[in-house]
């Protein structure tokens, strides 16, 4: 996706190691750019909205935007679950997914793209960069969660593995099962760039839901990530 100068991206640090933005900063970015700044109230579902979304003051409940209007900048909240930003070339369409367990189980990639197919997308010019989210060596579940991904594919035992260091358990591959959804789904694996999913459970930079219950003293907060066809100023 870095190849497209049409857009702009970003993966928010939660923490400021090094000088890079990181959350605290996006209010700014914003204000300096007048972009107007969609976002949603994540609930996991499958639900999609199109940009610009229906006037009222609720913000609507959902986990994943598209929009193909031009100066608009797309928004969502992780901290552990996957963030995937998408882009179509020809027709300029982006969008930014919240990518769950649940959510990826039950269709909000399959929603996501069927939106962006509306607006004139060609899935298979669909580019995906996925950001920082759980690795498969701290995403611990039990078999009833494990039963839930058989049940729509045997196929999907590729994503597991025994946890060694406790019985009964298993280690799940979240970003692995998001990639193979979206090339079932009919996107080029090619035009995936996992380069930023790095770790969040235990990260200096990065938050995560389920360090933050495994540890009493750390805080629970989010990243944002962020798409758009502006260029945004100092990212």
């Amino acid at each position: 996706m870095r190849a497209y100068t049409t857009i702009t991206h970003a993966f928010f640090k939660g923490r400021k190691l090094d000088g890079s933005v990181t959350n605290h900063d996006v209010t700014k970015l914003v204000s300096a750019d007048r972009l107007p700044l969609y976002h949603l109230k994540q609930v996991h579902s499958n639900l999609t909205y199109t940009v610009p979304l229906v006037s009222g003051e609720d913000i609507p409940r959902g986990d994943a935007l598209v929009a193909s209007q031009p100066s608009c900048l797309l928004c969502i909240e992780t901290a552990d679950c996957v963030p995937i930003l998408m882009y179509e070339p020809q027709r300029h369409i982006i969008c930014a997914a919240h990518a769950g367990w649940r959510g990826a189980r039950y269709g909000i990639l399959d929603s996501a793209i069927s939106a962006m197919e509306k607006l004139g997308a060609n899935r298979q010019t669909i580019v995906v960069a996925f950001g920082p989210s759980i690795s498969v060596h701290n995403y611990q579940v039990d078999k009833n969660f494990k039963d839930l991904f058989l049940e729509e594919s045997l196929h999907n035992n590729t994503f597991f593995k025994k946890d060694i260091l406790q019985d009964k358990k298993y280690l799940f591959n979240l970003p692995g099962y998001c990639v193979n959804k979206l090339i079932e789904l009919g996107i080029i694996k090619q035009n995936i760039d996992l380069s930023a999913n790095v770790d969040t459970y235990g990260s200096e930079e990065f938050f995560s839901y389920r360090y933050f219950c495994h540890n009493e003293h750390s805080k629970y907060r989010t990243q944002y990530s962020m798409i758009s066809h502006k260029p945004i100023s100092h990212l």
